[in-house]
């Protein structure tokens, strides 16, 4: 009868707790989603968030992207493959001002500044954005972002306390076993 009421308050507390979403990082390929014209592509999520594009020309990408309160990014890349142009540009953007930006004229892996990581945190809203800085733009590259974050939420009190009914009512039925 003991280990019945126990095995249902232990049920009871897990039931009841708000159950934890999944974390479903960004994962764009300009390839298969379409291209990147400015338009909101989704809220980074706790871990690696990719984005995959290539330019040519005149291309000219931008992507929009949320931070949503509870996640802090930890570090962005900028990888850049078969590259065959002049020059071009990458950018980090608060919509319609510069945080960030690099000139390259190679492949490689490129990283913004801390303290432009720092200013993304600070936005729920930001632009990533490559293109070329040719007068007359030919040839092509691809490139990838990685943009990697962390969740910095706090269980609530009610989670908590549930846990520690859980974890009560298991030690009562073991206590009560041992007599």
């Amino acid at each position: 009868m003991i280990r019945t009421k126990s095995a249902y308050l232990a049920l009871v507390a897990v039931l009841l707790s708000p159950m934890v979403a999944s974390a479903v990082p960004i994962s764009y390929d300009e390839g298969v989603d379409g291209d990147l014209n400015g338009a909101s592509i989704g809220a980074l999520d706790e871990g690696l968030n990719t984005i995959i594009g290539s330019q040519s020309g005149f291309d000219l990408d931008l992507a929009l992207l949320s931070r949503p309160s509870d996640i802090e990014i930890l570090s962005i890349t900028f990888t850049v493959t078969n590259f065959n142009q002049p020059q071009a540009v990458y950018r980090l953007e608060d919509i319609g001002c510069c945080i960030f930006l690099e000139l390259f004229a190679s492949d490689g892996i490129y990283s913004p500044s801390a303290a432009a990581v720092t200013a993304l945190n600070g936005l729920s809203t930001f632009g990533i954005h490559t293109f070329s800085n040719a007068a007359s733009p030919s040839g092509s590259y691809n490139y990838r972002w990685d943009i990697q974050a962390q969740s910095t939420a706090v269980p609530e009190p009610s989670t908590l306390a549930l846990f520690g009914i859980g974890l009560a009512a298991l030690g009562i039925t073991r206590r009560r076993r041992k007599v």
